[in-house]
């Protein structure tokens, strides 16, 4: 690629190119030239700062990152639970879609909004394939997963890798939280943690689980209907005569106690 331009002191010039397939770094080379004096030679650009910015790479080196999936789509249901609920039983799904040119799936990730706890994961699919827990993690055996928790994210590692497209089902339960109520969003992401060059994938919102009539959703709502500890309630007077009509009564109830009120 040949650019010719008259004189300035620095110059940006913009260019596009398809990217390889193999994942890896070059380096991109490059030479000034003065074609309008004869007798001067080309000179090799040397690295370093060009754009007058010292805290970018500074470097002529791209590096093409491989990617686990092409895409992946994520959902969690159910989307509402009350305020400080336990066991909350939840199921995330992702859809990947797999090309020849990425390596698949073996870590999937679920990071919790803050204030949830006790999040434990019970069941995982893969493709529609049921696969068996085992404690031991790393040391899985085919169709095998195991699950860590540290704080508010949940690594589950599987011992097949998912390497063909499709959904990824984790079933989990965890605690609401028992302070604050509103709409928070869950985050799911996939890895090839056996492949080095691979960067963790954080999952779009969509479709996941084929049912393009629910909420399709990552986001959570605390509250819900069932806002309270409990409600008491009474009608008075609670004896009448027999047809009297128009018989006034009254309903009384007592302010309920919101769920986190000390």
């Amino acid at each position: 690629m040949l650019l010719r331009f008259g004189y300035v002191a620095a110059r940006t010039s913009p260019f596009s190119a398809a990217v390889p397939t193999t994942p890896g770094s070059v380096d991109f080379s490059s030479t000034v030239d003065d074609s309008a004096t004869a007798g001067v030679a080309a000179q090799a650009v040397t690295v370093g700062n060009a754009d007058g910015d010292g805290g970018d790479a500074n470097s002529q080196t791209v590096t093409v990152e491989a990617q686990a999936v092409d895409s992946v789509l994520a959902e969690i249901s159910p989307n509402t639970i009350a305020l400080a609920s336990t066991a909350n039983a939840f199921v995330l799904d992702l859809l990947t879609d797999i090309q020849a040119q990425n390596s698949g799936v073996d870590t999937v990730s679920i990071s919790a909004p803050a204030d949830y706890s006790n999040l434990l994961v019970n069941g995982v699919s893969v493709n529609g394939v049921a696969q068996t827990l085992n404690a031991s993690c790393p040391a899985l055996a085919a169709n095998e997963y195991c699950a860590l928790t540290s704080g508010q994210v949940v690594s589950v590692s599987l011992g097949t890798a998912q390497t063909v497209s499709g959904n990824v089902r984790i079933n989990f339960v965890a605690d609401a939280p028992n302070v604050t109520v509103g709409s928070v969003d869950f985050v799911a992401a996939v890895d090839d943690s056996a492949t080095l060059a691979v960067a963790t994938q954080t999952a779009t919102v969509g479709d996941a689980d084929g049912d393009a009539g629910d909420a399709n959703s990552l986001t959570v709502l605390v509250g819900g209907d069932a806002v309270t500890t409990s409600v008491v309630g009474e009608v008075v007077p609670w004896q009448v005569t027999a047809n009297v009509q128009d018989v006034a009564l009254a309903l009384h109830v007592r302010p309920p106690q919101r769920r986190g009120d000390r």
